[in-house]
């Protein structure tokens, strides 16, 4: 398209708002550009209102949504929460109907207008322009052409691997689910029920909170493709997560389980070999093969992944993107399991993939407590394992209809590792009983000790929580940092005094046991900025360690600096979020050297390849997806309403095991949290639901213009 610099003085007028608010921090700097682009683009169709709608839309993303819905951007007035005098004053500027909404945006040809009765093809994907305006749902919206074409690439590839039926024998998936679920305290075993369903699907969603056995679940599934395949160790399976550190739990978790197994199975099959090559798990842009920079993949629809058999953990990570991705690199006969918690964070980037999908299902066998699946899926469960006469009621009850994916949705129920009050205190979270909340929250005797209510007003509050010793000073009271640094200064004065060992290398098993003692305590911030935000905690920290302890220093290297990664960095296999310390590399050397744990492998890199680190006394919650700590400090900081959440609360608090420190800045953040949802809004479940009756009307076999 050709560029154009004539403009009209309403669309200087628009772009010259949208730049002063974006100069004040009301919007991005992208928001703006992005409007100010289609401007040039093509003056004469893109007016004020769509310059409106291509800012909102850009602003929309940016806030974690795929689209923008056409009622959020009638209330354009109101998008930035504040009243602003230049913002509101383009309001002489702007539609003041739906109609007329609709009447503006179907006159710029740089906005692809999409009904019900369009054909869906290849070429009309790759081919359009780049706003695209969907008029056919319920809920009519505008997408970016790149996160449009994801949602339909993703829709389809799950529409395609539902629709694949797996061959199996009855009778030994029979057998073998005996095995391995011997008794069940629950009238349903929501575990043997996954296992079933997922031998006979190309596609299987295992969802649930902490401890309820997602990975336990998981590893019995591969030991019923082990012990069913015709062949022995001839299925290729791939493990993968969305971070390094969520990877390594996923394979150690696996491995843990196949122990037990393998003794429920002796005498029966032989499986081991298959469970020795379970060796290696790896982020998704590692099996993805992505280049250094992440925009580009060895893996596509032209070149797919070599395994029939891949697991993803921690799935509510996965934003839209990177699922579209790793569908297209996948074969048409790869078995797709996810693992995830659909209650939780999704991804930093746009899309909720997980909660959209899973949501309705959950919804419905919450409200019901029966299921949610088939009467044929049903049929074939009762063939192989235990159920309740009513389990396949609840599809034949009024007024329900089948959900397009729920045949391949389970959602574990019972918690069997997470429990006591920090679990009751997840619960509340997600069922939002304020009442219940504040009454419990009001009882800290109750809790035992595991769960503390604090407020500060200051991060210095949260500085001393964290690095000053507890009244018993044990190794096994409530850890904070206070132990790690005491393990580390006693090391370091021990190796002052040896200078016969000046040469000697850091004993790994000493490097180990700090990086371990470290993971025992974190503090979890709701943002990365202002005064309660992860940088200013991170730096509060720093600044008062540095101060009470004697640690050798190099500039802004220190030994016991605990860092984390913050980009991809694929020539050193460093991950997104993965943390490691700095410390000496030998004994009475000064020279420092960065340290990660992989599994049980010590990794040692030189600082100067580092690329992009900093500092992690603290982060984000968002960054803390994937891992847990024995004690997690939680800060809620006051004037961030748009950053607090009920996900956002759930996620911070699961993230403890034993013990938590919740800290608020101002009363009532806990409350304020939970009554905001972090809903996206996302055309995925309309999308599916779209191309399934499109399926369904034109035959079983799909036509060749629906081919991605």
């Amino acid at each position: 398209m050709s560029v154009h610099s004539s403009l009209n003085p309403s669309q200087e007028r628009v772009l010259s708002v949208f730049k002063a608010c974006a100069s004040e921090g009301w919007l991005r700097n992208i928001d703006w550009a992005c409007a100010n682009t289609f401007a040039q683009m093509n003056p004469n169709t893109s007016g004020a209102a769509v310059l409106m709608a291509v800012c909102m839309l850009s602003r929309w993303e940016g806030l974690g949504h795929t689209c923008l819905p056409l009622k959020a951007l009638q209330h354009w007035s109101s998008a930035l929460g504040q009243e602003l005098t230049a913002w509101s004053s383009l309001s002489d500027l702007m539609p003041q109907s739906e109609s007329e909404w609709i009447q503006a945006l179907e006159s710029s040809v740089l906005i692809r207008h999409d009904s019900e009765s369009w054909a869906l093809s290849e070429a009309q994907l790759l081919d359009c322009a780049p706003v695209v305006f969907e008029r056919w749902s319920q809920e009519p919206s505008l997408y970016f052409r790149r996160h449009w074409i994801s949602e339909f690439l993703v829709a389809k590839s799950l529409i395609d691997r539902a629709r694949t039926r797996l061959p199996y024998d009855a009778e030994q998936l029979k057998h073998y689910l005996s095995l391995l679920f011997p008794v069940s305290p629950e009238s349903v075993d929501w575990q043997q029920l996954a296992c079933a369903l997922s031998i006979r699907s190309g596609l299987t969603f295992v969802t649930g909170g902490p401890g309820t056995g997602k990975t336990y679940t998981v590893a019995r599934i591969l030991a019923l493709m082990f012990s069913l395949q015709d062949r022995p160790n001839s299925i290729k399976v791939a493990l993968a997560a969305p971070t390094g550190k969520a990877a390594t739990r996923l394979l150690r978790s696996i491995q843990n389980a196949m122990g037990p197994i393998q003794l429920q199975l002796q005498g029966q099959v032989d499986i081991n070999q298959d469970i020795a090559n379970l060796t290696k798990a790896q982020t998704l842009h590692s099996l993805l093969g992505a280049s250094a920079d992440g925009s580009r993949f060895k893996h596509n629809a032209k070149n797919p992944l070599d395994v029939e058999v891949l697991i993803v953990d921690e799935a509510s990570m996965v934003n839209l993107e990177m699922m579209a991705t790793l569908m297209q690199a996948l074969e048409a006969n790869t078995q797709l399991i996810f693992l995830g918690d659909p209650d939780q964070l999704a991804a930093v980037e746009a899309g909720s993939v997980l909660a959209d999908l899973c949501q309705p299902s959950k919804q419905l066998q919450q409200s019901h407590a029966l299921s949610s699946y088939s009467k044929q899926v049903f049929a074939e469960l009762q063939g192989v394992m235990d159920l309740p006469s009513d389990f396949g009621g609840a599809m034949e009850s009024p007024g329900l209809q089948a959900l397009e994916l729920s045949d391949h949705i389970v959602q574990l129920k019972r918690s069997r590792r997470f429990e006591g009050p920090i679990a009751s205190l997840a619960e509340l979270i997600k069922s939002a009983d304020l009442r219940a909340l504040n009454q419990w929250l009001s009882d800290e005797v109750s809790t035992d000790g595991v769960l503390q209510l604090k407020k500060y007003a200051q991060a210095q509050g949260v500085v001393d929580e964290s690095i000053k010793p507890s009244a018993d000073d044990l190794p096994k009271s409530r850890p904070n940092f206070y132990l790690y640094l005491r393990l580390l200064c006693d090391w370091i004065e021990v190796a002052k005094q040896a200078s016969n060992h000046t040469s000697s290398v850091v004993p790994e098993d000493w490097v180990k046991a700090l990086l371990l003692e470290f993971e025992r305590f974190r503090v979890l911030c709701a943002v990365n900025e202002g005064p309660m935000g992860a940088k200013n905690i991170n730096q509060a920290i720093e600044t008062q360690v540095l101060s009470s302890f004697d640690l050798p220093q190099t500039g802004e290297w220190y030994a016991g600096r605990p860092i984390m990664v913050t980009h991809n960095q694929h020539d050193l296999g460093l991950s997104n979020g993965d943390v490691g310390l700095v410390l000496p590399q030998k004994l009475g050397d000064p020279a420092l050297k960065a340290y990660f744990l992989s599994g049980d492998e010590l990794r040692i890199f030189s600082l100067a390849r580092l690329v992009n680190v900093q500092t992690s006394f603290a982060m984000s919650i968002h960054k803390s997806q994937g891992s847990e700590y024995e004690h997690t400090l939680l800060v809620l900081p006051q004037h961030m309403d748009q950053a607090l959440s009920k996900e956002l609360l759930y996620t911070g608090v699961t993230r403890a095991k034993k013990y938590l420190t919740l800290v608020q800045e101002s009363d009532g953040l806990v409350a304020k949290a939970i009554s905001q949802v972090a809903n996206r809004s996302s055309g995925l479940s309309a999308q599916i639901k779209r191309l399934k009756q499109h399926l369904e009307r034109v035959s079983a076999q799909a036509p060749k213009d629906l081919a991605p």
